[in-house]
């Protein structure tokens, strides 16, 4: 097992455990709340912020600057890099996120109920999203779908389609 405890923040909120499997890696400066279960072969980047109420499974990569917000379901051998923000949000196996990915958790903020307002966005196996893309919240995200750089995505995304731009279109 290996680990950084330095600078490294364990809390725990209400007595609840964060649990978290074998061989990890967890860089300085990094939060993770507890009512939060991760898997195996872990990795969280500097300054890096993982709320409760997740999930997250095996071989999962989570690159610095980005904050897992609450009720997530991340599978297994996903890659989530840098400066990413996620709320709300199942994660299907083998899924690739790029730096600076947003999935909105509100369409018209500010809205208290917000949560209770939207269906959880989903992300299917072996989707790939693009630098910068940002998807609006309750969507779903096809199987081996692929987001272009950049795209707002406003609707869902068929499996096995690539679509880009503002608003998203499918281009292939």
């Amino acid at each position: 097992m290996t680990h950084s405890e330095n600078n490294v923040l364990f809390k725990l909120l209400d007595d609840n455990m964060l649990t978290i499997g074998n061989d990890y890696k967890i860089m300085e400066f990094s939060v993770i709340y507890g009512n939060t279960i991760i898997g195996d072969s872990f990795f969280l980047g500097h300054h890096s912020l993982i709320r409760e109420k997740n999930h997250i499974g095996n071989n999962v990569s989570i690159g610095s600057y980005t904050e897992i917000a609450p009720f997530n379901d991340i599978g297994d051998n996903v890659r989530i890099h840098s400066r990413c923000f996620i709320e709300n949000v199942i994660i299907e196996s083998g899924v690739f996120i790029a730096p600076g990915v947003i999935f909105t958790d509100d369409k018209y903020p500010p809205t208290k109920d917000y949560l209770s307002r939207w269906k959880k966005t989903i992300v299917r196996k072996n989707a790939s999203i693009g630098a910068g893309a940002i998807i609006l919240p309750g969507l779903e995200i096809g199987e081996n779908a692929m987001i272009g750089a950049g795209a707002i995505v406003t609707k869902d995304v068929a499996a096995n389609t690539t679509v880009a731009g503002n608003p998203a279109k499918k281009i292939i």
